[in-house]
């Protein structure tokens, strides 16, 4: 941690977040948890329940967990990406603990909300389920550069994704693992499952799904019987499935990667009556059927940058060797995984926004008169 002013970097860090609403109109709000610090809002539930429809909130940094939060409107939710303690220049940031959330549930009338840079991965207690996503009844919800891993208490009931009767709704750029950080031991539960009539075209592009915790269910459920077409579609995605058996019911695949960690086991396509699979990498052998357009029994230590030396983090372990036939192999002529396609994964989640990546300032920084600030940033990524 850069050691300067407490309130100096408070009022560099908003000034920052701030810059993109300039103009835009919109209604902008500032939650932050650790006593002391000047924000709107102290939790984050009682913001999204103050603030007007179509709002922005921005969530600073904090080592308390926002808790549970429960979205009626469209809002949008900003928070400052994760893994900020692995990753380095230009993926860092001067407050390394994130934005930690329990849990995100999307109810009725929060059509089109938006979030992002969020680390749902807290444990505070959760009456309506141990999930971490829940979108019950909305359309059009994105969930951008998150991370997510399981419950420690499965077999209780553990799911990482809930969807009731949604239409349209994504997650792009997301890591979901599903292990659990905080129970390094333990791993167990669902990725995905649908409790409703059937969620429709349901999107997950350029995420990283990592389950190899044993025995984690990687199952696309429900919705697999719906006519007219395909339920749930991956596209660009790097999915690590370390488990017995994994169902991608009624799901189209394109450029992704699909990696069997127990080849002992099996991933099933079944009632995939609908799915289009096409230009996918597995290391799996007959998963698709011959002359298909994917490539079977990929060498895959060959491919991912884990195999050598250099990378410092979980996510860019999986980033693909400037060498590998991946860099070329999707359907666009980029490549396959989460790093491909035209919106690739970002390190660390950070979000699309003016982001502080170095701060100095001059050792007198608690004088009165001017001091020296030396401030680098990104706008994008």
């Amino acid at each position: 941690m850069l050691n300067i002013h407490t309130s100096i970097m408070k009022k560099i860090f908003l000034l920052i977040l701030v810059m993109p609403l300039l103009g835009h109109g919109q209604d902008a709000f500032t939650v932050s948890n650790i006593p002391g610090v000047t924000a709107n809002f102290f939790t984050l539930q009682g913001a999204v329940d103050s603030a007007p429809a179509g709002s922005v909130l921005y969530v600073f940094p904090s080592p308390i967990d926002y808790g549970n939060v429960i979205l009626h409107k469209k809002l949008s939710i900003y928070g400052t990406g994760f893994m900020l303690d692995q990753n380095i220049f230009p993926y860092t940031a001067p407050n390394k603990y994130g934005v930690t959330l329990t849990s995100v549930f999307f109810g009725p009338g929060s059509d089109n909300s938006y979030i992002e840079g969020l680390q749902v991965i807290g444990l505070t207690a959760n009456a309506l389920g141990l999930y971490r996503f829940y979108l019950d009844s909305v359309n059009n919800v994105t969930i951008s550069r998150c991370y997510a891993d399981i419950w420690p208490n499965y077999p209780v009931g553990n799911i990482t994704i809930q969807t009731v009767n949604t239409f349209d709704c994504s997650f792009n750029q997301c890591y979901l693992y599903l292990n659990n950080l905080e129970a390094p031991n333990h791993s167990g539960g669902s990725f995905y499952s649908e409790w409703g009539i059937g969620s429709q075209n349901l999107q997950f592009k350029n995420n990283i799904i990592d389950s190899r915790g044993y025995p984690t269910s990687f199952y696309v459920s429900g919705a697999n019987s719906q006519p007219g077409g395909s339920s749930t579609v991956f596209t660009n995605n790097t999915i690590i499935c370390g488990i017995p058996s994994s169902n991608f019911g009624n799901s189209t695949l394109i450029n992704n990667f699909i990696i069997n960690t127990d080849l002992t086991g099996t991933i099933s396509f079944a009632n995939n009556v609908h799915g289009v699979n096409i230009n996918n990498i597995t290391n799996a052998s007959n998963l698709f059927a011959p002359n298909s357009g994917n490539y079977q029994q990929a060498k895959i230590d060959s491919i991912f940058a884990y195999s050598g030396f250099g990378y410092h983090s979980f996510d860019q372990s999986w980033q693909v060797k400037d060498t590998s036939f991946a860099k070329t192999f999707a359907t666009d002529g980029k490549e396959a995984g989460a790093y491909g396609g035209n919106d690739p994964y970002v390190l660390s989640g950070i979000p699309n926004l003016p982001n502080i990546y170095d701060i100095n300032i001059t050792a007198d920084a608690n004088k009165r008169g001017n001091i020296l600030v030396h401030i680098k940033g990104k706008a994008t990524y």
